[in-house]
């Protein structure tokens, strides 16, 4: 591709004056190269994070077997967790396992108390009959 030398119009390979500004073209027009464009790097996308299976049996197990509202929480940041990066499925995951165990805290203290209330409970009962 060539370009006259005085105006800048582009040019045939035969032309011996400027169609744009009439400047004869005794030498050779400049031949301009395109410009090379440097592509920019693509960021890689953030890997992102799996479902953590372990921590998703832990909450539902909290939520049926001990019947505690802090399994919900729980079971909400292990789904939610899912497609996030991993650096932020890591914060959520970690919050799960802190709600997962106060569950299950929860859960035995509460059984716990209702075995002792109803042992004593059927214990009082027992020992109104036999007076």
């Amino acid at each position: 591709m060539a370009f006259c030398k005085n105006c800048g119009a582009e040019l045939a390979e035969d032309q011996k004056f400027c169609a744009n500004c009439g400047a004869t073209l005794e030498e050779s027009p400049v031949a301009v190269e395109e410009p090379v464009v440097a592509e920019a790097p693509v960021a890689e996308e953030p890997k992102k994070a799996g479902l953590n299976v372990g921590m998703l049996v832990w909450s539902i197990i909290g939520l049926v077997v001990c019947c505690s509202p802090f399994s919900i929480p729980a079971l909400i940041m292990t789904i939610l967790a899912i497609n996030m990066p991993v650096a932020e499925a890591e914060k959520k995951i970690k919050l799960a396992k802190t709600f997962n165990i106060i569950s299950i805290v929860w859960g035995v203290l509460y059984f716990t108390l209702c075995f002792i209330v109803g042992f004593l409970a059927g214990l009082a009962e027992a020992l109104a009959f036999m007076l």
